[in-house]
């Protein structure tokens, strides 16, 4: 039985690694990838170089219309960046201009982005529910909380944000302590990006932890191991300026490194790709999409850090907030693991999440009255909130650039 996967915004430059991941999966059943995008050329260039990559182990197919990408789809993939990167530049300098945090998944930036997606999210999600109404919506696309929001705004009900960054930073504390593999095993309970990690009931990791001079103070005092966003969000003008400094320079970075893989998708140059590649691996794919697909269709289950609304798993939250926390993703679907965090953490991933509540209001209806509410209750917003001139703020493209 074919399994199809369908790829919105499959025309980027980052595809072909994804193509290579799901062709290594192991499951049941023949396995076809769709790939759909506003550029027929960009599309069949990224199909053409993908199957010099993976030879015959996968059928890839292209389409413009996302009604034909999604008919049957089981998974629909949503990676697209409306607005291209050229968007994101302007989500990370605008604020920047005004006082705020410059980013494309929090503070003004990131409603920016989510306000400039919600046309693109509506129209799919109408195709999705039209020809693929029983699919998992996985969705890649920043802000992942409020894009994700979003598609169950549009009707869409099994919609997983996925997001390696969490999971990054499990690993790169546990790597701190020379204990790799305990990385699994902390906890973690967050909101985009802003979130806390529980180390595990294990003496010698927490040992290690409170000899590091950054951390300990944190884990003394919050029984947790904030994300570096979260400690941005307790000092916002420290990163404010060094933002200042150098404004747009990782949307610039990414922008020339499109740019270059690009052309050697173009010119199916196989080994440059490679090689150019190093220099932002796409872990998005195989440390979150490839598995969360692997584990939906039927193949080995998946434990994740995933986006969902909260639905009672963190008392205190509505039940509509978008969460991040583990969960294992297998053929009967998605399942939660308990959240243990102490008291204090938890009101902070309340009080963030009702920020967001926020943002997601002002995304829907961008009325005066709550964008204000948003900036003021936003860290990252609230120190240039007296300052905004909404107007400027929003002037949003409309066209979808891959």
């Amino acid at each position: 039985m074919t399994k199809a996967v369908a790829v919105l915004g499959g025309g980027s430059v980052w595809t072909p690694y994804l193509i290579r991941q799901l062709a290594e999966l192991e499951i049941t059943g023949d396995l076809q990838v769709r790939l759909q995008g506003p550029n027929e050329s960009h599309l069949n260039d990224v199909a053409d170089f993908s199957r010099r990559l993976i030879g015959e182990s996968l059928e890839v197919r292209t389409s413009v219309r996302i009604e034909d990408a999604v008919r049957g789809a089981r998974i629909v993939l949503n990676q697209a960046r409306v607005g291209g990167l050229a968007a994101r530049l302007d989500d990370e300098v605008i604020p920047i201009r005004v006082g705020a945090i410059g980013d494309e998944s929090l503070g003004l930036g990131g409603l920016r982005a989510a306000m400039r997606t919600f046309p693109f999210v509506a129209m799919a999600a109408k195709a999705v529910l039209d020809h693929a109404p029983d699919a998992y919506v996985l969705n890649l696309s920043n802000p992942s909380d409020l894009v994700s929001r979003a598609w169950r705004a549009a009707g869409c009900r099994r919609v997983i944000s996925l997001c390696d960054y969490p999971q990054n930073s499990m690993r790169e504390i546990a790597g701190i302590v020379n204990r790799p593999e305990g990385a699994t095993r902390f906890g973690f309970v967050g909101v985009t990006h802003v979130g806390w990690m529980i180390p595990p009931r294990d003496a010698q990791i927490r040992d290690y932890l409170n000899r590091v001079s950054d951390l300990a103070p944190w884990l003394r005092e919050w029984e947790a191991i904030p994300t570096t966003w979260r400690v941005h969000l307790s000092n916002p003008s420290a990163l404010l300026d060094r933002q200042r400094q150098h404004p747009g320079q990782r949307a610039r970075q990414l922008q020339e490194l499109a740019e270059e893989l690009r052309r050697l998708v173009r010119a199916q140059d196989v080994e440059g790709y490679r090689l150019r590649l190093i220099e932002r691996l796409p872990l998005w794919y195989s440390e979150m999409a490839a598995p969360a697909i692997r584990g939906l269709l039927g193949g080995k289950p998946a434990r994740l850090v995933v986006g969902m609304p909260c639905e009672g798993l963190l008392q205190g939250m509505k039940p509509d907030s978008q969460l991040e926390s583990w969960a294992v993703l297998d053929k009967d679907g998605v399942h939660r693991e308990p959240i243990e965090v102490s008291p204090r953490c938890r009101d902070d991933v309340i009080r963030f999440g009702q920020s967001r509540d926020l943002a997601f209001a002002a995304m829907m209806n961008a009325s005066l009255e709550l964008l204000d509410r948003y900036a003021r209750s936003d860290g990252f917003t609230s120190i240039a909130a007296s300052r905004l001139c909404w107007s400027e703020l929003l002037s949003l493209g409309a066209e979808v650039a891959l």
